[in-house]
């Protein structure tokens, strides 16, 4: 695998947008590109791993530090209720 670029991609946590730099990697001999995410960043999400972990689990009745809390501020509810009902959804499984 190489190197092969990058592109700029919007993470958002508590209410701040990131901005954050994507490398890709391409392998020659599968002829495939692939994006190599960092931990905190979600695949096609715009919000990271910590803001979406924070409010799945204030809604199963963990206790978080106030600070946690505050991590999916500026999140819309919408996207907050989306994200629990996927969670309880794959968790009945």
């Amino acid at each position: 695998m190489a190197f092969d670029g990058c592109y700029p991609r919007q993470v958002r946590e508590a209410g701040v947008v990131h901005r954050v730099f994507v490398r890709r990697a391409f392998c020659r001999r599968c002829d495939i590109s692939e994006a190599l995410l960092p931990d905190f960043v979600l695949h096609r999400r715009r919000d990271s791993t910590s803001t979406v972990g924070a409010a799945v689990l204030v809604d199963v009745g963990v206790e978080l530090p106030e600070h946690a809390a505050g991590l999916y501020r500026g999140v819309p509810e919408r996207t907050v209720r989306a994200w629990r009902q996927r969670c309880a959804l794959r968790a009945a499984r």
